[in-house]
């Protein structure tokens, strides 16, 4: 009898651990069905999910065994012997589950397959509803800027659209635009300033003046047009170095004989001169030059930084020489035109200011000649003194000096 009773408490021992059993598998294949449908759904609705709350099952086990959701039916308890009845224990039973209870539930179709998104649905700043929801027969509505956290992964495979080219860098990060190079414009009123040097070609300059290289000043004011041509009025004045020997008369000096040119002057005029030309010995000497008058310069580059041209004009030219005499101070001065040809290299350090260098050589024609000695004066023109040189085998023209300068250029623009 204590036999069969021992034997009777531990069948029902080992069939209540098997009815934990039971009920323990029922619970994890719950558990395991609702992990599968949600593995499968994340990957293609991780939007979907990040802004709905998922809908989980109830599993909990009621008291007696079953689901509280009367989806899984309750376990039945077998009964089993009292103690002391005499009856043979019974063997326990489990009702059989549901298919439904323990395989993966159905899921829709359009739960794990990746949605159409339309190709406006991924652009930079416009997003459509239908993209969103994934719902194709919804109409889209009206783009709104979303930012670009909230947008939808696009199907895989599918390029990202190109950024804005000024706005928007390659990943999608907004960059700040190269920064703007001021362009140089050249158009406007001009002027300019140059200092350099003067010096000078002919005979004159080789000769007995001995000439040096001396200060020259320059100036232009004018308007340019379109950055391609200047146009105003140029000038300028300068001074070169001499050295004369003491006691040479100053016309010999061009070339002259003061004693025929003398004579020369006094029949063309039908009275002596009121200046003896053969005292005019020098002891020192000046030389100076001054030139004004329209120029035009031809610009190679319009705008930018870097100024080009080349010009010319037709100015009115003065060359001056003074010598010391023992008498009184002796004045020569040569009257004619000047056509200067230039060219010149600039370099815009401001918006309205450049800088550069610029050459000038002066063709140079004179017409006048005036002799200025102690309150007489003679005005005689360059052709009867060049024929008088001629008839002493030499030439007056050659000998009258052309001029080049070079300096460095202060430019403005307003």
């Amino acid at each position: 009898m204590i036999a069969r009773n021992g034997a009777g408490a531990a069948g029902n021992t080992v069939r209540g651990w098997c009815r934990s059993v039971n009920e323990g598998v029922a619970r994890i294949a719950g558990w395991v069905a609702l992990a599968a449908l949600l593995m499968a759904a994340a990957p293609a609705h991780a939007a979907e999910i990040g802004s709905a709350p998922i809908q989980r099952p109830r599993t909990a086990v009621s008291p007696t065994g079953g689901d509280s959701t009367g989806d899984a039916p309750e376990l039945q308890r077998p009964a089993t012997q009292t103690p002391g009845t005499g009856a043979a224990p019974t063997e326990p039973t489990v009702a059989a589950l549901p298919e439904h209870a323990v395989t993966e539930p159905a899921i829709p179709e359009h739960a794990v397959t990746e949605h159409a998104i339309p190709e406006h649905a991924v652009t930079e700043h416009a997003v459509t509803e239908h993209a969103v929801t994934g719902v194709a027969d919804v109409p889209a509505a009206a783009p709104a800027e979303v930012p670009a956290a909230s947008l939808p992964t696009a199907r895989r495979g599918a390029s990202p659209p190109a950024p804005h080219p000024t706005a928007v860098g390659t990943h999608g990060i907004r960059t700040s635009a190269a920064p703007h190079r001021p362009e140089f414009a050249h158009h406007g009123f001009v002027t300019d300033l140059r200092l350099g040097t003067l010096g000078c070609l002919r005979g004159l300059c080789g000769g007995g003046h001995n000439v040096r290289p001396g200060f020259r000043v320059d100036g232009f004011v004018g308007g340019n047009i379109r950055g391609f041509v200047d146009i105003g009025v140029a000038g300028g004045w300068g001074q070169m170095g001499s050295d004369v020997a003491e006691g040479t008369n100053v016309l010999s000096l061009y070339g002259l004989d003061p004693f025929l040119l003398q004579q020369a002057l006094g029949v063309l005029g039908g009275r002596a001169l009121d200046v003896d030309l053969t005292s005019l010995n020098a002891t020192g000497s000046k030389l100076r030059a001054a030139q004004a008058g329209p120029l035009l310069r031809v610009h190679f580059i319009p705008r930018g930084r870097f100024a080009a041209y080349v010009g010319s004009g037709v100015q009115y030219n003065l060359f001056r020489a003074r010598y010391d005499t023992p008498a009184s101070e002796t004045r020569v001065d040569f009257h004619g035109l000047a056509v200067p040809i230039e060219a010149g290299f600039g370099v815009h350090v401001h918006e309205h200011v450049a800088v550069g260098v610029q050459f000038d050589y002066l063709w140079t024609w004179y017409a006048l000649a005036k002799l200025d000695h102690g309150g007489s004066a003679i005005t005689v023109p360059v052709r009867i003194l060049d024929d008088a040189a001629r008839m002493q085998n030499s030439s007056l023209r050659s000998q009258l000096p052309q001029f080049w300068t070079f300096g460095v250029m202060l430019r403005a623009r307003v």
